[in-house]
């Protein structure tokens, strides 16, 4: 039993004498007692050691705690609570699995009864009538209202109805040559559907993979697609940006005059009057 309802209120109430290190003694007990479903072991130096209480102080604790709350017995040391609790759980739990069991059977009374392996909500009418040949004057048994092929007959060409086994990674870098592919494209695209559980979107709707080659090649081209698109629009903005970009400002002629016969430098009367570059 993995878990155990702890009230509070009832804890507080029986414990409120206890110190930090004897409350956590007496919890540690009762999860012992609560995972192992069992009375726990009589000998103290076992115990002790299950729940880790090492040093002498953690071992008087435990001993304490064991006086206090529970009750030793042959089978080891009971506590009234956790046994009541663990009753409960059990008959939940059986009460739990006769319900499936029960249901189960119910299932199985309701499933349809077929006779002669057939169905008998499938016509089985095989009226028949004869077709003669012209050319050739052989008469024909045509065979009418023929019952439906089975899961079997429909499959029974691999590739039609079933979809293939889905590739390793080794094989999809190892095939991806033949397909016109790069073995890192191939890596990327099995990436991408091992991670959406091998189905693929399209049109608002998500179908699982069928044929691998197949959808690997389409995945790749539009990736490929995807990217000349988004390259062909950063050259057409980058053209764009050098085509409206404005010619520089001529030079007014007091600029050079005033660089040479100044301290100056033509950065700083640059600087000083910018309109009048």
């Amino acid at each position: 039993m993995h878990y155990y309802p702890h009230h509070i209120g009832d804890y507080r109430r029986d414990t409120a004498h206890l110190s930090i290190l004897e409350h956590g003694a007496y919890r540690l007990l009762l999860d012992e007692y609560y995972v192992s479903a069992r009375p726990l072991p009589s000998d103290l130096p076992t115990l002790c050691r299950i729940i880790r209480a090492l040093s002498r102080a953690e071992r008087d604790a435990v001993a304490h705690i064991l006086r206090t709350y529970f009750q030793p017995t042959p089978e080891g040391y009971r506590h009234k609570r956790v046994e009541a609790e663990l009753t409960a759980y059990q008959a939940k739990a059986d009460q739990t699995a006769q319900a499936g069991r029960a249901s189960g059977i119910a299932r199985r009374t309701r499933r349809p009864k077929f006779t002669n392996d057939s169905p008998t909500n499938v016509p089985t009418d095989t009226s028949t009538f004869v077709r003669t040949n012209v050319a050739t004057e052989t008469p024909t048994i045509v065979r009418t209202n023929q019952e439906p092929g089975t899961n079997n007959q429909l499959s029974s060409h691999p590739g039609v109805n079933s979809p293939r086994p889905r590739p390793t990674l080794a094989q999809a870098r190892s095939q991806a040559p033949s397909l016109g592919l790069t073995p890192d494209e191939a890596e990327t695209w099995w990436n991408a559907r091992e991670a959406s559980g091998w189905t693929r979107s399209s049109n608002g709707s998500t179908t699982p993979v069928a044929n691998w080659q197949a959808d690997l090649k389409t995945y790749t081209h539009s990736s490929r697609q995807r990217q000349a698109d988004r390259q062909q629009a950063t050259a057409t903005a980058a053209a764009s940006r050098t085509r409206h970009r404005l010619p520089p400002h001529p030079r007014h002629p007091a600029y050079t005059t005033a660089a040479a016969t100044t301290d100056h430098t033509p950065q700083d009367i640059g600087e000083f009057c910018p309109d009048q570059r």
